[in-house]
């Protein structure tokens, strides 16, 4: 099926070359690179990357501009108003807009009200891209629950159809939105598949860690630090963490922990690591540790298994079965000596051990992320 004269408008807040608000961003560009050749579409983002004030270097602003599949518009804060979204909706005449958050005030709920006031008729797609999980509510947990109460009695999402990306997210938009709204259960799309891996050396009392996310509650690292000081081993342990830093408190605390780890363990905060360079430095890790909160997808978790490194992580994702597959290991948050026993057991992999296990992890998410069936779900959930 395809279907180019279809028009799709997407919002997001940031968007390419951005890269620091992590999943959204490689959601929507995994979605271009899918379907930018069925369908024509248009994305209006902010002008800057997420917690920045500069605007991207030598970006055309309000003009619309090629980015691989898609057509963009970067707009400056000046630009994100009604009067404008108004204008630019009607000169794109789209056959539907796709919002990619939940409580944007400039890229959800303003081109909601421009349509309720305006384009009434025209249909509204939304994926609240994982701001209902329970992890997510729970920060600024009281303005986000008196929000969605108030959403709710006022019919703020009447008619807008939803995207989740799993059964759990489809149960937590029937909880916090209602029963009558559609909502189509469609897995994110994963970037390409690596054809080869490169083969780590595994010697045992060696275990190397990496960390790819941003720096805030919701990522738990102080989490993977408390697991870390309570490991037993006397293996050496090195923990590099590669992320934006959004909560200063919560920095904080990482850091006062990391000044009670033992000797063996050496954790480095390496800061923000762009897509392209994070490519050239798996080789250089045994496992990703990640044991968040909860994850819409956790583009990093596929693309460290993409890239044959196993995986440490929470089971508040969609990424289950990994013991049985030996690829790593999803373990629940409640289960702290589970984590320490599993780092324990990692540490003290041979070489041969271990690339049995990188092998496993590419295979694990090559079986995972197969994508030819999955177009054919998208062009239906935004055409019909």
């Amino acid at each position: 099926m395809t279907n180019q004269s279809f028009k799709v408008l997407i919002f997001i807040d940031w968007y390419l070359p951005g890269f620091k608000a992590g999943g959204p961003i490689q959601s929507v560009a995994n979605i271009v690179e899918h379907l930018g050749d069925l369908l024509e579409l248009y994305i209006l983002t902010s002008d800057t990357d997420y917690s920045e004030n500069d605007p991207y270097f030598n970006i055309i602003p309000n003009e619309w501009v090629d980015v691989g599949k898609a057509k963009v518009m970067y707009l400056p804060k000046t630009y994100q108003n009604c009067s404008i979204f108004r204008r630019i909706i009607k000169e794109v005449n789209p056959n539907c807009i796709y919002l990619n958050s939940l409580f944007s005030k400039y890229f959800t709920l303003l081109p909601i009200w421009v349509c309720k006031l305006f384009f009434r008729r025209l249909p509204i797609l939304l994926a609240p891209r994982g701001m209902l999980k329970s992890g997510a509510l729970s920060l600024k947990k009281n303005k986000k629950s008196t929000f969605l109460k108030l959403a709710k009695w006022m019919g703020w999402y009447k008619n807008v159809k939803w995207h989740a990306t799993s059964e759990e997210e489809v149960y937590e938009i029937r909880n916090y939105i209602g029963k009558k709204p559609i909502v189509a259960n469609l897995i994110n799309f994963s970037g390409n598949s690596v054809k080869y891996i490169l083969y780590n050396e595994k010697n045992p009392g060696l275990l190397k860690l990496i960390y790819v996310a941003r720096i805030a509650k919701v990522k738990n690292l102080h989490f993977a630090l408390e697991v870390l000081r309570d490991v037993k081993s006397k293996a050496k342990i090195e923990y590099d963490i590669f992320g934006a830093n959004d909560e200063q408190e919560y920095l904080q605390l990482c850091e006062q922990i990391v000044k009670t780890l033992p000797d063996n363990v050496k954790v480095n905060f390496k800061g923000i690591l762009p897509p392209h360079e994070l490519k050239l430095v798996w080789k250089d890790y045994h496992f990703l540790f990640l044991p968040t909160l909860g994850e819409n997808y956790g583009h990093t978790i596929i693309e460290s298994l993409q890239n044959g490194i196993p995986v440490i992580i929470s089971d508040k994702t969609i990424w289950n079965g990994l013991e049985n597959a030996n690829a790593g290991c999803a373990i629940a948050l409640d289960n702290k000596p589970k984590y320490i026993t599993n780092i324990e057991l990692f540490a003290n992999l041979d070489n041969s051990e271990y690339m049995k296990m990188q092998d496993n992890a590419l295979n694990y998410a090559n079986e995972k992320t197969k994508n030819s069936e999955l177009i054919e779900k998208y062009l239906a959930f935004f055409t019909t």
